[in-house]
């Protein structure tokens, strides 16, 4: 299989739109969060294990100290009823040292990590960074200049004065 299209998350798109769904699910103790810090994603356990690594999921609530206010945390989809999460932690200073996954593991860069992890994890962590670079990338909007703002649990820009919507 090609990394990457090994994705084994429903990405639910029919419940993006469900802000009260989403936020229900980003709250539940039976979801899991990845933590993306500067683009890379975390990974569990010491740096110098043998593949395969297992990928950083976390529950929620765990790694939200970390975010910004205007942290990016995108739905990635479900896998089976547990929803899968993104949380942007580029604001944190030294997460693998000081805050709540100080211990756990660490970040890697996304093209490396991917080769350490299997091939379903190396498809999310993919589609993570992806999404979140994305929105990186698109806080104005390219029609008008003014900020945009999140929509659709992470799958969509919108800015209300020119009415322009933005899509990864």
């Amino acid at each position: 299989m090609i990394p990457f299209t090994g994705n084994p998350l429903n990405r639910a798109s029919e419940k993006r739109i469900d802000t009260n769904w989403i936020e229900s699910k980003r709250r539940d103790p039976s979801s899991l969060v990845l933590p993306m810090w500067r683009l890379e994603p975390f990974l569990l356990g010491p740096e110098r294990s043998d593949p395969p690594i297992e990928l950083g999921l976390v529950r929620p609530g765990i790694a939200d100290s970390l975010a910004g206010a205007e942290a990016a945390c995108i739905f990635l989809g479900l896998d089976g009823d547990r929803a899968v999460f993104a949380l942007d932690v580029s604001e944190a200073g030294d997460p693998v040292n000081v805050g709540p996954l100080a211990g756990l593991g660490y970040f890697r860069d996304a093209r490396m990590a991917a080769q350490m992890v299997s091939i379903k994890d190396a498809a999310i962590l993919g589609q993570a960074k992806a999404l979140i670079d994305w929105h990186q990338r698109h806080g104005f909007c390219p029609r008008c200049g003014t900020p945009t703002r999140m929509m659709d649990a992470g799958y969509r820009r919108l800015w209300g004065q020119c009415k322009a919507e933005h899509f990864p």
